[in-house]
């Protein structure tokens, strides 16, 4: 059996860089962002990983090494998604649902094309809203409206975050996300803040 050693470096400032293509490991220096390299390896620009943004390098133009943001479907993981991944279209934010990053509108009216393969209400909203088709002046146009506590059904994240607007009056209510034991059964519900 072959003992596999690892390369321990004496400079703290410097790191080692396995190279797969090649079966080769480099040694380089730390960059804390893309731009602060300067050289035009390929290798050691694309193993800089922004501390900051949590995106990759690449070079561009083989001289240039740049920051490389990238999409919600890109992400692999939820923080990545939440946090670091850009959607493509401004209107949109990164949601991370079923294990998957992907893009939905930040509010009901920044849907503005309303066609026969999606309707208004079929949207998906992570901000306590519903979205509802309004005609104006002969357009139809998407409209917000809050959430009630009933329409976050069996959605634990979204009872707890219309848990304040949801309510019938929010003094004395709250959205309360009740799991029954002796059933396979959860939802979300209005109840008393208070005994």
């Amino acid at each position: 059996m072959e003992t596999v050693k690892k390369n321990i470096l004496s400079d703290p400032n410097k790191k080692c860089i396995y190279i797969e293509e090649i079966d080769k490991c480099i040694e380089t220096d730390l960059y804390s962002s893309c731009e602060e390299y300067k050289g035009s390896d390929k290798y050691i620009c694309e193993s800089i990983r922004s501390p900051t943004t949590n995106a990759k390098c690449i070079l561009e133009k083989d001289r240039t090494c740049k920051e490389r943001i990238f999409n919600c479907t890109e992400a692999f993981d939820e923080e990545d998604c939440l946090y670091y991944a850009k959607p493509v279209d401004n209107r949109k934010i990164c949601v991370y649902n079923g294990g998957k990053c992907h893009e939905v509108y930040k509010n009901c009216e920044d849907y503005l094309q309303i066609d026969t393969s999606t309707s208004c209400p079929s949207l998906t909203l992570y901000n306590g809203n519903k979205c509802y088709e309004e005609t104006i002046s002969n357009t139809n146009r998407c409209r917000s409206k809050t959430k009630t506590c009933n329409m976050a059904q069996t959605n634990k994240d979204e009872c707890i975050l219309i848990a304040e607007s949801g309510v019938s009056d929010p003094d004395k209510k709250v959205c309360d996300f009740i799991k029954y034991s002796t059933e396979s059964y959860a939802t979300c519900k209005e109840n008393y803040k208070y005994c």
